[in-house]
C-alpha cells in the first residue's frame, strides 16, 4: 500500500487522496493525475487468508487466557439449548461456510440434524479420503451433523442407519456430537466408516466441546444455562 501511494505521489507531484481498488491480481490506485497498477494478490482469497489468520490469533489468545478454565455443565441439559450451543460452535469452526438445520428437536430420533458446508481435509486421525496417503487435500464438503445426549454415553443403537442418512442428504461427511462420550462399539463403528474412506468422519465428545469452548468463551457466555467456564 505504501509503495502504491509513493508511486502516485511521484506522478502527481505531491501527496494526494488516492482511490484504492483491489482486484484478484492487482492493486489499482487512482490519484489526481495518476493511475498505478501493482501486481499482487489482493482479491477474495487474500481477504480470506487474512481473516483466517486473524481468527487463528484470536483463538490462540482465548485458549491461552482460558487454558486453566474448568467447564461446569448443568446437571440437566436442555436438548434444544445444547443443540444451539453446538450450532454456534460450528459457525466459528475453522473452514465452516454455513450451518443449516434439517430436522426439528424431538423428532422420531429425539434429535435434529444439521448440515454444514465445510472446507476440510484429513480427519482427526490423519487419514486422507480416497485412499490417497501421499497428499491431504482441502475439499468443500457437505457434512451431516448429528447431536445426541445420553446419560451414560451414546451407543450404536442411538445412531442407526448412518449410511442411509448420509445418502439421503447427499453428504460426503459425518460429524457426530455425542455427550458426554461415545461407547466403544460406536467408536469402533465410526473408525471403520472412516477407514473405508467413502466419507469424512469425525466425532466430538465432552473433551472436544470443552476445548472449543475455551477457544470461544463468547459462545459459553451465551449458553450459561448449559455450561460455564470457571477459573
Amino acid at each position: 500500500m505504501d509503495d502504491v501511494r509513493e508511486l502516485t505521489t511521484i506522478v502527481d507531484g505531491r501527496p494526494s487522496d488516492v482511490l484504492i481498488i483491489p482486484t484478484d491480481s492487482h492493486l489499482i490506485a487512482l490519484g489526481q493525475k495518476s493511475l498505478v497498477a501493482v501486481r499482487t494478490h489482493a482479491g477474495r482469497e487474500s481477504f480470506r487468508e487474512a481473516a483466517e489468520a486473524l481468527s487463528q490469533r484470536r483463538e490462540s489468545e482465548a485458549a491461552f487466557l482460558h487454558d486453566g478454565s474448568r467447564c461446569e455443565w448443568a446437571p440437566r441439559i436442555d436438548d434444544a439449548r445444547f443443540e444451539g450451543l453446538v450450532e454456534d460452535l460450528l459457525t466459528v469452526e475453522r473452514g465452516v461456510e454455513w450451518v443449516r438445520q434439517v430436522g426439528a428437536t424431538r423428532e422420531s430420533d429425539d434429535g435434529r440434524d444439521l448440515i454444514a458446508e465445510w472446507n476440510i481435509g484429513a480427519d482427526r486421525g490423519g487419514e486422507v479420503l480416497g485412499g490417497n496417503g501421499d497428499i491431504s487435500l482441502i475439499r468443500h464438503r457437505q457434512v451431516l451433523v448429528q447431536i445426541k445426549i445420553r446419560t451414560r454415553g451414546v451407543g450404536r443403537s442411538d445412531v442407526p442407519n448412518l449410511r442411509d442418512t448420509l445418502d439421503h442428504y447427499r453428504c460426503d461427511g459425518l460429524l457426530l456430537v455425542a455427550f458426554p462420550r461415545v461407547t466403544v462399539p460406536l467408536m469402533d463403528h465410526l473408525a471403520e466408516m472412516r477407514r473405508r474412506g467413502q466419507w469424512w468422519v469425525d466425532w466430538w465428545c465432552k473433551a472436544e466441546l470443552e476445548t472449543r469452548l475455551r477457544r470461544h468463551p463468547e459462545v459459553a457466555r451465551r449458553y450459561s444455562d448449559v455450561v460455564s467456564l470457571e477459573g
